[in-house]
């Protein structure tokens, strides 16, 4: 039977924290600086925000709570080929920069939604808007359900309890503190995630013995892989099909509403080009360590894989469950960094038509 590691109380306490820690900064932000009076304060921020937290706002939202608990296990099931994916994100970025920037400060713009009237017609902008709707709903699904189930079968935290309290404390700062609240709690998630990550790989690779301990195991199992170059395109992962898959992915970046709506809150071009370059910098960073902890998580369980032995039934659940075992001895830590995940399961955008 499978082993259930539980929270203790006082990690019960930390992700509390965290949700009221995140309220509260859509209270302070309903509060102060114009009190949220206008739809451009609520939804831009009245175009006055600061470029650091919006770049690490851009690289906490697309890096969802699904890719923090899925990317190392994509790479502790097969390998490290998914690093070529940071190839293809650098020059969509640049793409962003150089392309979607000066058209969307020329024209003011608030939403991408917007552009398609000025330039087409108005039943073009609402079919738009409506398939954002449809697409935002069905991902957010898959986005709320999928990290609670993997952290609900770890932790043994109630999976409606971990939805509701998160989508509550979500709903209510987004509500009240529109974009400046999302910003600055996307800010706070994101340096508790990327403090995390590095927590688990430097943990990790204690226990285990060393860094070249880890490299063996992972090379061993053929975990460690950087140029499959066969053009077999029914091969999981190649320099190809990453490449190519995820360059038609990214190329999308400038013109969805999530990166969008926040680059255009920066108030100018230089300011936005900012955010966009530490949200780039931010991405692959973050990316790169989830990626190595993939590779940790691979050697930590080299000859005991949680997912043969029954005591976890996808690889999603691999890497909260690292992190109880990791931690045991260290109450509150992995309430604090599964608190992050959860909550990064929820990122509400503002979105308008």
């Amino acid at each position: 039977m499978a082993e259930v590691l539980r929270f203790s109380v006082w990690d019960y306490v930390v992700f509390g924290v965290m949700l009221v820690l995140s309220a509260a900064i859509g209270v302070y932000s309903a509060f102060t600086d114009g009190r949220q009076r206008t739809s451009e304060e609520i939804i831009l921020g009245n175009r006055k925000l600061n470029p650091i937290p919006v770049g690490l706002s851009i690289m906490a939202t697309l890096i969802s709570a699904v890719a923090i608990i899925g990317t190392p296990g994509e790479i502790y099931s097969y390998n490290t080929m998914l690093m070529w994916g940071l190839v293809a994100y650098v020059p969509a970025c640049i793409l962003v920069a150089l392309l979607f920037l000066p058209l969307y400060f020329r024209i003011q713009i608030t939403s991408v939604n917007e552009y398609l009237e000025f330039r087409f017609n108005r039943a073009l902008r609402v079919l738009a808007t409506c398939s954002l709707l449809l697409s935002t709903g069905l991902y957010m699904g898959i986005a709320t359900y999928a990290p609670a189930v993997a952290i609900s079968a770890v932790t043994g935290m109630s999976l409606w309890a971990s939805i509701l309290t998160t989508g509550a404390a979500c709903t209510f700062y987004t509500s009240l503190g529109g974009i400046k609240a999302i910003i600055w709690t996307d800010t706070m998630q994101s340096v508790i995630m990327i403090a995390g990550v590095v927590a688990v790989i430097v943990k990790g690779t204690f226990d285990i013995g060393s860094i070249d301990e880890v490299w063996r195991r992972g090379v061993e199992g053929k975990r460690i892989r950087f140029l499959e170059l066969n053009p077999d395109p029914t091969i999981i992962y190649s320099v190809w099909t990453v490449l190519i898959g995820l360059s038609v992915g990214q190329a999308r970046l400038g013109i969805t509403q999530i990166m969008a709506q926040r680059l255009i809150s920066c108030g100018n071009r230089t300011k936005a080009a900012q955010a966009l370059f530490i949200s780039t910098i931010g991405y692959c960073v973050l990316m790169l360590l989830m990626e190595i902890s993939g590779v940790v998580m691979y050697a930590y369980y080299y000859g005991c894989d949680p997912l043969t032995s029954g005591r976890v039934q996808s690889q999603d659940q691999i890497m909260p469950l690292m992190v109880m075992e990791l931690f045991r001895d260290m109450p509150g830590i992995p309430g604090l960094f599964l608190s992050a995940v959860a909550a990064g399961s929820l990122r509400f955008v503002l979105r308008i038509s």
